[in-house]
């Protein structure tokens, strides 16, 4: 029974569903947010590109150079923030339809990304513990995804019953 009443809620006390409508919109939100104001700030760069500039030493400074690599690792970026937020929307429509199916699709993908991300990160820097506490807390609404796949079952089943 205590399995049950942990398999139901979010943050031990929110309503399943309406935590994860919450969790997914608000990722969506700051994804697309994100995305957008990093390639505002692109675009910033690039119409600054060519213009020369004077360094400490007086030195000119050719403005192009710098922001290239920039700019290639900067679309890069917003690339895939928008293919995130582009997913964690999918996340949420299968949420609101109650597609089992998609929304298994979304968490598995979800916790192969934490995955990479934590190996990824261990192996290039030193971890912090504002790290690991961001790791935990992933992980945490990944299992929370997991639980209601089985929950989403039990409701596809209640309304087919009661149809």
């Amino acid at each position: 029974m205590a399995r049950d009443h942990v398999k139901r809620t979010c943050c031990f006390f929110i309503d399943i569903r309406k935590g994860i409508i919450f969790l997914l919109t608000l990722q969506f939100l700051y994804l697309a947010v994100t995305a957008i104001l990093l390639g505002t700030g692109i675009a910033q760069i690039n119409s600054t590109a060519d213009d020369q500039t004077v360094d400490g030493n007086g030195n000119t400074v050719d403005g192009s150079v710098y922001s290239k690599g920039l700019t290639g690792l900067g679309i890069a970026s917003v690339v895939v923030l928008a293919v995130e937020a582009l997913f964690a929307l999918f996340g949420l429509y299968c949420v609101l339809k109650r597609n089992v199916s998609g929304f298994k699709v979304f968490t598995i993908v979800t916790a192969l990304f934490l995955i990479y991300n934590i190996i990824s990160v261990a192996i290039s820097r030193p971890v912090s513990i504002t790290y690991i506490i961001a790791c935990v807390i992933n992980a945490y609404i990944v299992y929370v995804y997991w639980s209601y796949i089985d929950t989403m079952r039990e409701e596809k089943g209640q309304l087919v019953s009661s149809v």
